[in-house]
Parts: C-alpha cells; sequence; structure tokens
C-alpha cells in the first residue's frame, strides 16, 4: 500500500477497509426543548398585537402593495413566533394571518369570501 501511495503522487487515492467490526450504529433523537406555556402564551399576545398592527401599516400602503408582498410579510412574523414560542403558536398566527390577509387585502375586500373566477 505504500508503494502505491509512493508512485501515485499526482492522484487521489481513496484507501477503502476491509473487515474488521464496525461501532454499532446509535440512533439519536433530536433534542427537543419544551415551550413552556409562560412563553406560549406571551407569543400569543405578542402575536394579538403584531398582526394587526402589520395589517395596519400595510393597508395604509395597500396600492402600492401586492398580496405576495403582504403574503411574505406575514409568513416572516408567523416564522418568528413560531421560532421563538413553537409549533402551536405557529399554527394559531399562521391562521390569524390568513384571515387578516383574506379580509383586508383579497378583493372582495372586508370580507372572508375568497374571489370567483
Amino acid at each position: 500500500m505504500e508503494k502505491v501511495l509512493r508512485h501515485a503522487r499526482d492522484l487521489d487515492v481513496h484507501i477503502i477497509a476491509v473487515g474488521g467490526e464496525r461501532p454499532p450504529h446509535v440512533h439519536q433523537r433530536r433534542q427537543t426543548k419544551r415551550v413552556t406555556w409562560q412563553r406560549q402564551m406571551l407569543a400569543t399576545i405578542v402575536m394579538l398585537f403584531l398582526l394587526p398592527l402589520l395589517t395596519i401599516v400595510m393597508s395604509q400602503i395597500r396600492s402600492s402593495l401586492s398580496p405576495s408582498t403582504v403574503f411574505l410579510v406575514y409568513l416572516v412574523a408567523i416564522l418568528a413566533l413560531a421560532t421563538w414560542a413553537g409549533v402551536i403558536v405557529g399554527v394559531l398566527s399562521a391562521l390569524f394571518a390568513s384571515a387578516l390577509e383574506n379580509y383586508y387585502f383579497v378583493k372582495p375586500l372586508h370580507t372572508l369570501e375568497s374571489p370567483v373566477r
């Protein structure tokens, strides 16, 4: 083996060991940190103020925003809340943001009906 490595200076040589025992594969679970209920409640309160505040700001400049821009602004807020407080708050904020976007930014405005094509 050393002789091959000495003569193959410009080549990549990969040596694969055959035989021997492999160490047993241990499945490791992803560490999950439990989100406290206090953090979930605080995040829910933040959500109830943040999403309507974003809606008010974006409705003031509605004519210059496309629905995809509104969606992305809500998505950033949802992802931040979900990262901070967990899945439950993330799902609740996604449902709330979806209702706000549909009510304030999707025609017909101020209804929860979807547009008919």
